[in-house]
């Protein structure tokens, strides 16, 4: 029967509602699939929520009481306009309509769809059970500071607040290789540098799950990282704030790797793409044109190539 006092859903509402319920599913699905496929995971054990929430309580304990410039740059950094980036060498991905689609490698083979296998490196799937999973990397302002990926030459970018990576999560550097990623930040001290470029990672650690958590834990990490720096050094850091500045700190303290469970679909004015550095696949001897389709070439892994000079 109906009832009088509901709301009633307009078709638009309800669309969204629909969506955002099978974006849960999908979450659910392909994170539990990995930490019960992936050799790191702890049998059994753990969700990936568990370890979210864990890694957070964890920073949050060491860190204590927030200075006022670290609270400072806190807020900064987490208001920032983040940028999720993907990398590929396929224009098969943007339909006759512009709109933009980006499987994960599971779905790729069970669509039957060819695409370049040699993105993805068999250890990450063995390790990590991430084959669900489109893959994007994280930067601030909406100018495009990556200049080359080992995973392609077009580079499409959308907000991070794009509800897409509501169900995201995030692990702070590739969690096989655990790369630690090269200083971008020219005003720092050579001690700093050395500190920055030495230092060890947990793979359990660096994980975050949910678009809040994972701002939040990146934050976090900054800040606890930073304080092991000379203080002159902990002063250049925590002074950052224009989006140059912040996004060279992220990828210069970390590599942060976005993780959309199955898939992602994109309106043409919700993204934008950037072909300046764009170079034609060159095959291989003995490759046809028909050896892959190019649907699209996301890896199964962090793109740790190191090329944001």
């Amino acid at each position: 029967m109906f009832e009088p006092n509901k709301k009633v859903l307009t078709k638009n509402e309800a669309g969204k509602r629909i969506l955002h319920n099978m974006r849960n599913k999908w979450a659910t699905q392909v994170n539990d699939i990995m930490t019960a496929k992936g050799i790191i995971w702890d049998p059994g054990k753990k969700k990936i929520d568990d370890y979210s929430l864990h890694n957070y309580h964890v920073l949050r304990i060491a860190l204590g009481k927030l200075t006022r410039q670290e609270q400072n740059f806190f807020n900064v950094l987490t208001q920032a306009p983040f940028y999720a980036v993907h990398c590929t060498d396929s224009f098969d991905v943007v339909n006759k309509g512009s709109d933009l689609t980006l499987y994960s490698r599971k779905n790729l083979i069970s669509k039957g769809i060819r695409f370049n296998e040699d993105n993805t490196q068999p250890v990450d799937i063995s390790m990590l059970g991430n084959d669900g999973y489109v893959f994007f990397s994280l930067e601030i302002g909406l100018p495009l500071l990556k200049t080359s990926s080992r995973f392609g030459s077009i580079f499409y970018k959308v907000a991070y607040s794009h509800s897409v990576f509501r169900n995201s999560s995030m692990v702070l550097t590739d969690q096989v290789a655990l790369v630690i990623p090269r200083c971008h930040i020219p005003e720092l001290s050579r001690e700093a540098v050395r500190i920055l470029e030495t230092r060890e990672f947990n793979r359990h650690a660096i994980i975050f799950n949910g678009k809040m958590f994972s701002v939040l834990g990146l934050a976090y990490s900054i800040i606890l990282a930073n304080r092991s720096l000379p203080p002159a050094d902990q002063q250049v850091i925590l002074s950052a704030r224009n989006d140059t500045q912040l996004s060279n700190i992220v990828n210069s303290f970390y590599r942060p790797e976005i993780r959309v469970p199955k898939m992602v679909s994109l309106k043409s004015d919700e993204y934008s793409i950037n072909m300046d550095h764009y170079k034609p696949r060159v095959m291989s001897s003995g490759e046809s044109d028909d050896g892959w389709s190019g649907m699209d070439s996301s890896g199964s892994g962090s793109d740790y190539s190191d090329t944001e000079d």
